[in-house]
């Protein structure tokens, strides 16, 4: 494995920009047996209806569920495959006796929002998708829509129409999130770690100098190793993306990659550690701020140059600024100027 002695350079770690699908991703649960996600439809109080939305996507010829009720209750059932805005619409097919005012609750993320249908079929309603709005919902959580009945029991009409509810999420670089790269990364180096994978991701792409380089699949791990290949060279641009699973079938959208960013080899690609003032002639440790998680060592210099006056293998770094304490092999003099270095290992090397 390498290692790499970085300096005070100030430099930002390689971002992966989004990746995504071009289409779009929606999930249709219908209320009849036959239809979409059945099993993710529960009632109590309906019958069946021989009325079926024509609205795109529904399954034709089944019918639906209907009822007159006062205790009625039809609930569709949807778990957020990624976490993201969603459009939520209900649809129905054609009845007279459709109700004016059904209730409909949307679960999402907070909480809940009431919204009420008209399905009365002189509405104009009925067979097309009534949006009731865009609601954030966080991956693999269970979210429903509830429809109640709100008028008298027995009465030929009004009536609850039960048929059918979608939740869309449109795919692409707008909703799916940045996975990074941890550096360094160095020249003959075969193996890229990404990490802050969302747990939904179907796959992880790593490009270098904008050809792709090696995939992995997560297995619903935060951070995977990519075996690439062809070893790094000095100043190869690395980036990452990952491919969600609601945008299935996985298209990668190449414009959302990144095209600039920190090079192979180069001191940039990590952040600067800063010494931290006050210091005091006669000082025999120094506290410095900025060390990244992954450190092996960390180094202090007198005047800025070697050799090291205090070395700490395998730092901690703590509150409120990922700073450590590194003792010294002596006191400081008066008007020495202090800096201080990480050493990181790559992941992947010869």
């Amino acid at each position: 494995m390498k290692k790499a002695i970085l300096t005070t350079i100030v430099g930002a770690v390689i971002l992966a920009m989004f990746a995504g699908n071009a289409l779009a991703y929606e999930f249709i649960v219908e209320s009849e047996v036959g239809g979409k996600n059945h099993d993710r439809y529960s009632e109590a109080n309906c019958g069946h209806s021989g009325a079926k939305s024509l609205a795109a996507g529904c399954t034709a010829g089944i019918g639906s569920r209907y009822s007159n009720n006062l205790a009625a209750t039809a609930t569709f059932s949807f778990t957020a495959p990624e976490s993201g805005n969603y459009e939520v619409s209900v649809t129905w097919g054609t009845s007279m006796y459709g109700d004016t005012s059904v209730p409909c609750r949307i679960y999402h993320d907070g909480g809940y929002t009431d919204t009420i249908l008209n399905q009365q079929q002189a509405a104009g309603g009925n067979n097309k998708w009534n949006v009731q709005g865009t609601f954030y919902m966080v991956g693999g959580t269970i979210y429903n829509v509830v429809l109640t009945n709100p008028s008298l029991e027995g009465t030929p009409t009004p009536r609850l129409m039960s048929d059918a509810v979608k939740w869309y999420i449109a795919c692409g670089c707008g909703n799916v999130p940045a996975v990074s790269t941890q550096v360094p990364h160095m020249p003959g180096d075969t193996v890229v770690r990404v990490k802050d994978i969302d747990p939904t991701a179907s796959l992880v792409s790593v490009y270098v100098n904008g050809a792709l380089a090696g995939t992995a699949s997560p297995g619903g791990a935060a951070s995977v190793d990519v075996t690439l290949s062809a070893p790094l060279a000095a100043n190869d641009l690395v980036v990452a993306t990952q491919t969600m699973l609601a945008c299935d079938p996985p298209v990668v959208v190449e414009g959302c990659r990144a095209t600039t960013g920190p090079l192979a080899g180069t001191c940039a690609q990590v952040a600067a550690v800063t010494a931290l003032p006050i210091l005091i002639a006669g000082d025999t440790s120094v506290v410095v701020s900025g060390v990244d998680a992954s450190a092996t060592a960390v180094s202090v210099y007198a005047g800025g140059v070697g050799p090291a006056i205090g070395v700490l293998a395998s730092p901690v770094p703590a509150a409120p600024d990922n700073r450590v304490t590194v003792s010294l092999s002596r006191a400081l003099a008066d008007g020495e100027v202090i800096s201080a270095t990480q050493t990181l290992q790559s992941v992947g090397g010869s």
